[in-house]
């Protein structure tokens, strides 16, 4: 029994290091607050630890037509999550996308004002309060006591913004064997507006 477990840990280590199993870590817990006065300049990074300190991945919050190098955020906000640990075959543009996901919008990481005020408002999957079981972690993102406001800036590129506040928790959960996160039915568009009574899948 020793033995098989010795060659799994190697398989792990040395062949399969995308396996999900093998990406768990125990990390330090975290729980932050941001107070964001207007949703154009929102910009918000935590990265994760281990329990020595060492960065194992990086939380990055960014509102509409901000872009990377590698992707283009979209909506009120989008988090997405990174792996900082450079291995082969690795996820590492957001692995909090649907799997498979072919555009960068095909996440839950992405808070958008259409399911913040009508009946998505509470889904579990796309109201103001989501939750993420993968890698090892429990991560929730709430965004609360979102607020519009008259824009009345000579230079402005729209007529309003949102004030919010949007917490972050992330916990460790060792029944998170996820590798990104869960593939889930998508809210229908109907008129301009979401419809999260009425799913279909996004492929």
């Amino acid at each position: 029994m020793q033995k098989l477990i010795f060659i799994i840990i190697i398989l792990c280590h040395l062949l399969i290091p995308s396996i999900a199993i093998c990406e768990q870590y125990s990390i330090v817990n975290i729980k932050k607050v941001f107070h964001i006065i207007n949703n154009n300049k929102a910009q918000i990074d935590i990265v994760i630890t281990n329990n020595e300190s060492e960065p194992i991945y990086k939380i990055l919050c960014r509102p509409d037509d901000y872009e990377d190098s590698d992707f283009d955020y979209t909506g009120l906000l989008q988090c997405r999550m990174i792996s900082m640990l450079k291995r082969p075959n690795s996820v590492d543009t957001d692995l909090l996308s649907q799997p498979d996901a072919t555009r960068d919008w095909l996440s839950r990481g992405l808070f958008d004002i259409r399911q913040l005020t009508g009946n998505c408002k509470d889904d579990t999957d796309f109201g103001s309060v989501r939750t993420f079981n993968l890698r090892g972690m429990s991560i929730t993102f709430s965004l609360f006591n979102l607020k519009e406001h008259n824009n009345v800036s000579i230079n402005k590129s729209s007529d309003k913004y949102y004030s919010y506040d949007f917490s972050v928790a992330v916990i460790n959960d060792k029944n998170a064997n996820s590798n990104t996160d869960r593939l889930v039915p998508w809210p229908e568009l109907r008129d301009n507006l979401l419809d999260c009574k009425s799913k279909s899948p996004w492929r």
